[in-house]
């Protein structure tokens, strides 16, 4: 690489990233108000070959991992029980970043494979990024509300605000997903409700089931 292409090279990342502090919470703000529409751009950005991909907004996966990368940032110190248990995790912090990716990259991957199977499409690799890509968008307004209301119980005075963001973030995520499966599926909205409160619980309960595995071999 020449001295020109390489300067180039810095140019472009500098750009990028510093479009990030302003792409970054209009993004948030355009999933928090509009999450049907985000979800429909999400996939309908892959068919776009060009180098204008996503120009309007961050792309999903990114949007997530700089929105994991934040809490991980303002995240409090861990219980010291917890600590303990999994000290390989928390004694590095890109551990922990790589660790909070993969788990939270799971609900969108969740909700996608279960959006092909309402279709009864194969899931590939291929077919699989377009619904993934979608729920990235819904998913990450809701996990930073999660994420910051559990950081919130653990200061004082603030158990009340807490409960109030993670039920109001609980029931517009809900909603999100129950309109959008009753769009894609074509089903009743009592019937895309029932079965988005039955997806998101199966999912709490195998996250649920996992953490505790790990935490227990870590233990042992």
């Amino acid at each position: 690489m020449d001295l020109m292409a390489l300067v180039r090279s810095i140019e472009e990342l500098l750009y990028e990233i510093a479009s990030w502090v302003l792409f970054f919470p209009l993004t948030l703000w355009k999933c928090v108000r509009h999450p049907i529409r985000m979800m429909r751009y999400g996939a309908s950005e892959l068919t776009d070959k060009t180098e204008h991909r996503f120009a309007e907004a961050l792309s999903p996966p990114i949007l997530l991992i700089l929105t994991l990368a934040l809490l991980h940032l303002i995240e409090l110190p861990p219980p010291e029980e917890l600590a303990r248990a999994m000290s390989w995790l928390f004694e590095d912090d890109r551990n922990l970043l790589i660790f909070r990716a993969g788990i939270f990259g799971l609900l969108p991957l969740f909700c996608a494979v279960l959006d092909l199977r309402r279709k009864g499409a194969a899931v590939t690799r291929e077919t699989l990024r377009p619904p993934f890509y979608s729920h990235c968008y819904l998913a990450t307004p809701f996990i930073l509300a999660v994420d910051l209301a559990l950081i919130a119980t653990r200061l004082p005075m603030s158990g009340v605000p807490a409960i109030a963001l993670m039920a109001g973030a609980a029931g517009w995520y809900v909603s999100a997903l129950a309109v959008w499966a009753r769009r894609e599926a074509g089903i009743g909205m009592v019937h895309a409700l029932a079965s988005t409160v039955a997806t998101l619980v199966a999912f709490v309960l195998i996250l649920v089931l996992g953490l505790y595995a790990l935490i227990a071999a870590s233990v042992t």
